[in-house]
């Protein structure tokens, strides 16, 4: 209020002011007048007009304080304000913590009592355990049995009630506490009580062990079998005792406890624990002392607890023993005792030769500890006999050779086909999703169907009609069309367009003060536009589009920049028609200033949820007006392509440690040979895919179907053609390095031999073959790629010819003349029969230079059991022995 009289009241005084300085200005005039001095009149004016710039200055700089005063104290409120919302949401949060506190407070306090409860609980039970075992020790002395005392009454009243009151506590608290500590401390309470209760059986003892507590082995009944005078089955003096456990026991611990149980002193020592055994009910021993006790059990029994049986040896009677048996071995051996200590020394000469020939102390100490271990000795041969023996290397014979090297390759390229293989069988059908962009491409009218088709698009006149009065604005705005019936849009649809400089500029040269090179925010135009998410007039830059790939025309490459205009999914066919003539009629869509125009969506097909990204693309250039369109597919599937824990690159990483010691072992010929070079293959498009997969776990879609956002998939889908262009290209180099394997085959056998030992020569076909591939693909561009599409550029030229070599190729498009005639003579007749017929020579002069160096394979073959050595060696070696004795 104060702030509204105090600018009322400048007015006044203005308004005063100025009627007095008009009231001077017409006296001056009266007096001037009366006085017809001409001179006095001309300083008047002077005087009358330096008083009037006085005045407006005077107005404008009181103006310029009152609206500064104003703006000072509307900030100081609005900083109060935020001052007081800030103080207000500290306290409430305050508040929140210090109830926060307190509950956690409560709640320790209510923990704390419980653990008390159940520890005074767990004091009252020992102390009537403890009990119970001194009257059980009375009973024993007066040798009453065990069963007696489980049938007598209680005489004290206290600890029947006390026994009950406990139970009843025991079941309470089982219902009621569920933490693991409390659940782990009434287990313990109730297998304690059951024992208080006199639940054993009958014939039972109790051992001086029960005192002890301990939470290693859980003893629920201690059977006494130990015999004084041993029976006849017990001819080793074995005396054994029989535990009943639980499954979760360890084996070490199981035999510690016994050990107590038996009163063995120093029992942790390795001398007295090797003086005992854990057997099964068939006396089998256990010897697994690290691991728990639980797959042991379940092959004996299902139930909850189950019988072990530790078996104590006297060492006086096993040492008898045993040297009775070796008196009855010496005694029935006779005479074959001193043939083998003979056989035994002369090995031990042997070997000692052997390790005197080694020069590196390393080699013989792996020779000393793989001579008692032949299943590792035929992996690590150290004698070229060996070496031979075990990888078919002899070179007087000739044929199949398979050794552990090819076996590995074989294992991990296997391996790598079948995981390359299950991750295609994921990938979407290629006919179904043809068939879907063939529909798109019908019903959006984008193809050469109709005359209103956008690849005939010349002009921005027919791209008004393809926008407007085409099949693409009804299927796609219209809920009842065929479109919408079978597919959804995702997100909303963009338009996007990318100018220069308007060719003629509205402002005059000599007012011209800096020329602008782009289109933007002094150059732009201001027009309204309605409807859309973005107007034209506001620029997007590539951060701001949500776009970071770059687009590919036939004239140039654009990135994701320009003046972007999105069609909402709610949009009818009516609205978007009107927005569509404004933008038209406003010179938008169809100024000379245009370079390109971008129509991007993107579609799910609602029966397999196959996402097609379709992208329309009209560039403006000084050689005309161009349309083309790009169909991407991408078909979502949960674990398809995941990196995280991909096996496939596992293996490709062993079968990368492979293909290096290949290279080490065999130098660099290996690398250039046929095979060396299908591993590289191999290796190089499964790291590439495993890449293409990394990239699209890294995208985000983060859309939902009512979203009206536009959603860009293109790069998606494109990462996504190449992984399965990786896949196919890796999955058929395994299938092929897969059959070099076939060289049991003997017309393979020789290709492959050929294609090796004249690999060089083969690169240097290869190598001519393609150039005139690329000649003739020259003379194929310039010749029909004007009038056939898939003769426009080099590479389609290529492929073309590549198709005709193979008989793929539609010769419908060609127009037959004389050229073409005596172009496609020359191009069969080189390549289909004299390049074909010259490899083919070559091959055969190859593989009789083989046969003249190192003789023919008939002369002498692998037997069977040759071809199966490789197998046999990983047997031991008395087995070896009996099956090549015949040798």
């Amino acid at each position: 209020m104060n702030q509204k009289k105090d600018s009322v009241f400048d007015k006044y005084i203005i308004r005063i002011y100025n009627i007095a300085i008009w009231l001077q200005f017409l006296i001056n005039l009266i007096f001037a007048f009366q006085k017809n001095d001409y001179q006095i009149q001309k300083k008047n004016q002077q005087i009358f007009l330096e008083q009037g710039l006085l005045q407006f200055v005077f107005q404008v700089s009181v103006k310029s304080q009152i609206m500064a005063s104003k703006i000072k104290v509307n900030d100081e409120e609005k900083n109060i304000k935020r001052l007081v919302d800030q103080k207000n949401s500290l306290l409430l949060k305050l508040d929140d913590i210090k109830k926060k506190i307190d509950d956690k407070s409560q709640r320790t306090k209510r923990l704390q009592e419980k653990k008390d409860n159940l520890l005074r609980e767990n004091e009252d039970i020992q102390k009537f355990y403890d009990r119970i075992v001194l009257r059980k020790e009375k009973n024993l002395l007066n040798q009453l049995p065990l069963a007696n005392l489980a049938n007598e009454k209680a005489e004290d009243e206290d600890e029947k009630e006390f026994q009950l009151k406990l139970e009843d506590k025991i079941e309470f608290n089982l219902e009621q506490y569920l933490t693991e500590l409390e659940n782990s401390i009434k287990r313990d309470i109730k297998e304690q009580t059951r024992l208080m209760s006199g639940e054993s059986q009958q014939n039972n003892e109790l051992s001086e062990y029960q005192k002890s507590n301990t939470n290693a082995v859980c003893i629920k009944n201690i059977i006494s079998m130990s015999r004084k005078s041993p029976s006849n089955d017990d001819k080793l003096g074995i005396y054994y005792n029989t535990f009943k456990i639980l499954k979760k026991t360890k084996v070490k611990e199981l035999k510690e406890t016994a050990l107590k149980f038996w009163g063995t002193q120093n029992y942790q020592k390795q001398e007295v624990q090797d003086q005992y055994e854990l057997v099964d009910l068939e006396l089998n021993p256990i010897t697994q002392e690290d691991q728990e006790i639980d797959a042991i059990l379940q092959k004996l029994t299902e139930q909850k607890l189950s019988t072990l049986i530790l078996r104590k040896k006297k060492l006086e009677e096993k040492k008898v023993i045993e040297n009775d048996s070796k008196l009855n071995e010496n005694k029935e051996g006779g005479d074959n005792a001193d043939g083998s200590k003979k056989k035994n020394q002369n090995k031990e000469k042997d070997q000692q030769e052997q390790l005197k020939n080694k020069k590196n102390d390393i080699i013989k100490a792996f020779d000393k500890f793989f001579y008692n271990l032949p299943l590792l000795r035929s992996y690590f041969a150290f004698k070229d006999q060996d070496i031979v023996e075990k990888t078919n290397q002899d070179q007087t014979k000739i044929g199949l050779q398979v050794d552990d090297y090819s076996c590995v390759a074989l294992i991990l390229v296997v391996v790598l086909y079948s995981l390359t293989l299950s991750s295609m069988l994921a990938y979407e059908n290629l006919r179904v999703s043809f068939v879907n962009t063939t529909k798109l491409v019908y019903y959006m009218d984008i193809d050469n169907y109709f005359d209103t088709a956008f690849v005939n698009v010349n002009s921005f006149e027919s791209l008004t009609n393809f926008l407007v009065q085409s099949h693409f604005s009804i299927q796609l705005f219209q809920t009842n069309s065929q479109l919408r019936q079978n597919f959804s849009v995702l997100g909303a649809i963009r338009m996007r367009q990318v100018r220069t400089r308007k060719s003629k500029c509205r402002v005059d040269v000599q007012d011209i003060q800096c020329y602008y090179t782009a289109y933007n925010e002094q150059t732009k135009e201001k027009n309204p536009i309605n409807h859309g998410k973005y107007a034209y007039e506001i620029y997007q830059n590539v951060y701001q589009s949500g776009t970071l790939r770059n687009i590919e025309g036939q004239f140039g490459t654009y990135d994701s920049s320009g003046y972007i205009y999105d069609i909402p999914q709610t949009f009818e066919y009516n609205d978007y028609t009107v927005s569509m003539l404004q933008l038209f009629k406003n010179n938008v869509l169809n100024d000379p200033s245009i370079r390109a125009i971008f129509i991007q969506f993107t579609l799910m097909n609602e029966e397999d949820g196959t996402m097609i990204f379709l992208e329309l693309m009209c560039e403006n250039t000084a050689f005309g007006f161009f349309s083309s369109y790009t169909s991407k597919i991408y078909k979502s599937i949960d674990g398809a392509h995941t990196c995280s824990f991909d096996p496939k690159l596992y293996i490709n990483v062993l079968f990368t440690l492979f293909y290096t010691y290949q290279i080490i072992q065999y130098g660099f010929s290996y690398a250039f040979s046929l095979i060396g070079i299908l591993n590289l293959v191999i290796q190089v498009f499964i790291y590439l895919s495993v890449s293409q997969q990394c990239y699209l776990d890294s995208y985000s879609l983060g859309y939902t179907p009512t979203q009206n956002q536009f959603i860009d998939v293109g790069s998606k889908t494109s990462n996504y053609q190449l992984m399965v262009m990786y896949q196919s290209i890796s999955c058929g180099s395994c299938l092929l390095r897969l059959i070099f394997f076939l060289e049991f085959f003997n017309s393979f056998r020789k290709i492959m031999q050929s294609i090796n030992h004249g690999i060089f020569s083969l690169y240097i076909s290869i190598a001519f073959i393609f150039g005139l591939l690329c000649s003739f693909a020259l003379i194929y561009l310039n010749m029909w790629g004007q009038w056939i599409s898939a003769a426009n550029t080099f590479i389609k030229a290529l492929f073309s010819l590549v198709l005709m070599m193979i008989g793929c190729y539609d010769f419908s498009q060609i127009t037959y003349d004389g050229t073409a005639l005596i172009f496609f003579v020359f191009v069969f007749f080189i390549f289909s029969f004299f390049l074909m017929s010259i490899i083919t020579v070559h091959h055969i002069d190859e593989y009789r230079q083989i046969v003249l160096l190192y003789g023919d394979e008939s002369q002498n073959r692998y037997t069977l059991k040759d071809n199966l050595r490789w197998l046999i060696v990983l047997l031991p070696d008395k087995y070896q022995k009996l099956i090549f004795e015949q040798e």
